[in-house]
């Protein structure tokens, strides 16, 4: 392998920074350019409007990519804040320019739409125009739609205020832990201190930061019901069945997945009690609280992690994608695809991220520990699969769907965790396997008692049931009760857990954290079974967004509509928690 890079080289998006000027003022000077378009679109000349708003659309992605980019590199840099600033400005000039462009090939006939499907001029936005097809029964006149885009202004608002609150109004004082320390408080260090070895800190700040929501129940209720209403309205107005059926249809998703998640995982919520009452046990606990269930059964050790370590350890994990995928992984690491280690001023956490014309970079905070490993696998499955779809596809078709986003990185995670595994020992092997076993707690169960919950809620609702917040307290403390069982206490608290779930407010979203998972386990498995496998793999990984995210997962072998892969992921719960509970 070539020498590994440890920052970014953004030049593979501009050279120089005058090349970025440069894109710049040429996207200003042609944004104007589609006025000779607009009220004017027919099948014969939509192509040439469409061309022109994809090249736009891919400069402006490039130059609001690289101004990001070195914006998050030093976040106290005035100059790339407002680099980006501009950009934003930019990118909502030009939506307001293209805006016309969906409604007026919507407005085509059906016989014209599907002509131009067949037609080689559309050939890149056939699947485009097979989605305007497809919507036009949920589209309606020109005048309600006017109307609804109008109300749209207000409508959207739930998220924002619930926004607004959790993260601007709502305040926290500090807590003391068992040794009198003082420790902060928030959204971010809350799940730290879930985590802490430390009881009495766990306890405190569990208790404190409920009591934050607890006191502005009536607003939260309130917010989260109008949110629902809101929800049921508009899809009954777009002649939906339901809020869910309208929320699925974006993805082309059956109403069956989603069944079949709540079902299968409702099955296996036994083997998730005998992992909470394990749980109590490890713990030596006479009672479980809820402020118990995340810290961790075994600790980390305390061996140091180097990055040239965790390069190594990640690409042995990951050997059974292939020489080709081992090959992209030497260039991530030795050209500059990565930013590794954190820096005064550098953004926080990690991500994956470029565009269509440049590398996919990854930002990391790498500090040495095992995480870090794991987080190296997981952002790499995000590159690899932006890689492998902007290689293949054009760009009107590269872009993945957020239903099959996380599928990627979590077999990445899978691949890597299981080959760690094969040569662990003692606490090591009992603290990966406490790792796998709540990854599926916390993304495939916790995930799909809050598609339940968000079920439940729309559809009392929908069958005249009014919604107060006292009902959808008694309703989650039920859903909580049952997953979870009687191997934990339901403090009064956590009755409000739904209170600060901000996905609510994005109605139906959640439950695609369980089906990603789900997927990447069936995934990973068939990939260390059958070596033939990776080339099915590989196509998935470079069909970007041609087709539905449901259809992709089915030519790799992962159909969500039936229970299938529900129940090979729980299987593989199963047998996790038998290994570990015989350590």
């Amino acid at each position: 392998m070539s020498k590994k890079s440890t920052t970014w080289d953004l030049t593979k998006i501009f050279e120089t920074e005058k090349e970025y000027k440069d894109k710049l003022n040429e996207i200003y000077s042609q944004i104007n350019l589609f006025e000779k378009f607009k009220s004017k679109l027919n099948p014969e000349n939509a192509y040439l409007c469409l061309e022109k708003e994809s090249e736009i659309s891919k400069s402006i992605e490039a130059v609001y990519v690289y101004a990001s980019l070195n914006r998050d590199l030093d976040l106290g840099n005035p100059k790339y804040q407002a680099e980006t600033e501009i950009v934003e400005k930019l990118l909502t000039d030009f939506s307001t320019a293209t805006a016309f462009i969906n409604p007026e090939i919507a407005a085509f006939s059906s016989q014209d739409l599907e002509k131009m499907i067949s037609d080689k001029r559309y050939e890149n936005y056939d699947f485009y125009l097979k989605e305007i097809l497809r919507n036009k029964k949920h589209i309606l006149s020109k005048d309600m739609e006017e109307l609804l885009s109008q109300i749209s202004a207000f409508t959207t608002d739930f998220k924002k205020i619930f926004q607004m609150f959790d993260n601007a109004d709502l305040k926290y004082s500090n807590i003391k832990d068992s040794k009198g320390n003082s420790h902060k408080l928030d959204h971010a260090i809350y799940s730290r201190h879930l985590k802490s070895f430390d009881r009495v800190l766990r306890e405190r700040a569990f208790k404190k930061y409920y009591k934050g929501y607890i006191a502005y129940k009536n607003t939260i209720s309130s917010t989260y019901i109008a949110s629902v209403k809101k929800d049921c309205s508009i899809a009954k107005i777009r002649k939906f069945e339901n809020a869910l059926s309208k929320s699925l249809y974006s993805d082309n998703v059956k109403s069956c997945v989603y069944e079949n998640l709540l079902n299968s995982v409702n099955k296996y919520l036994p083997t998730l009690h005998d992992y909470v009452n394990l749980r109590k046990k490890f713990l030596g606990l006479d009672e479980m609280n809820m402020w118990d269930m995340y810290v961790p059964l075994i600790q980390a050790e305390s061996k140091d992690y180097s990055y040239e370590d965790a390069i190594e350890i990640v690409k042995k994990g990951l050997l059974p994608l292939g020489k080709d995928y081992q090959n992209l992984l030497d260039k991530a690491f030795s050209e500059g695809w990565i930013d590794v280690y954190p820096l005064r001023g550098k953004r926080s956490g990690a991500y994956s991220w470029g565009c269509y014309t440049s590398p996919p970079y990854l930002l990391l905070n790498y500090s040495n520990t095992l995480n870090d490993v794991f987080t190296l696998a997981h952002e790499l499955g995000h590159s690899m699969h932006s890689y492998y779809s902007d290689s293949t596809q054009c760009y009107e078709k590269a872009g993945y769907s957020i239903f099959v986003a996380e599928v990627a990185s979590t077999v990445n995670e899978v691949l890597v965790l299981k080959y760690m595994l094969q040569n662990a020992k003692g606490e090591q092997k009992k603290y990966l396997l406490n790792y796998y076993l709540e990854m599926f707690r916390t993304t495939l169960f916790r995930q799909t008692m809050f598609a339940e919950f968000e079920y439940l809620a729309h559809k009392k609702y929908e069958n005249g049931i009014p919604l107060t917040g006292e009902m959808l307290n008694k309703e989650y403390l039920k859903l909580n009760k049952k997953y979870y069982g009687k191997g934990v206490k339901h403090n009064k608290e956590i009755a409000y857990e739904w209170a600060r779930v901000p996905h609510f407010y994005s109605a139906f979203y959640v439950y695609k954290y369980a089906t990603g998972l789900t997927s990447a386990i069936t995934i990973a498995c068939n990939l260390l079974s059958d070596s033939t496998y990776v080339k099915k793999y590989k196509d998935f990984l470079s069909s970007g967004g041609s087709d539905y995210p449901v259809e992709l997962l089915k030519n790799v072998g992962v159909d969500l509509e039936t229970e299938t892969p529900f129940i090979t992921a729980l299987n593989e719960f199963e047998s996790t928690l038998k290994e570990f509970a015989s350590l």
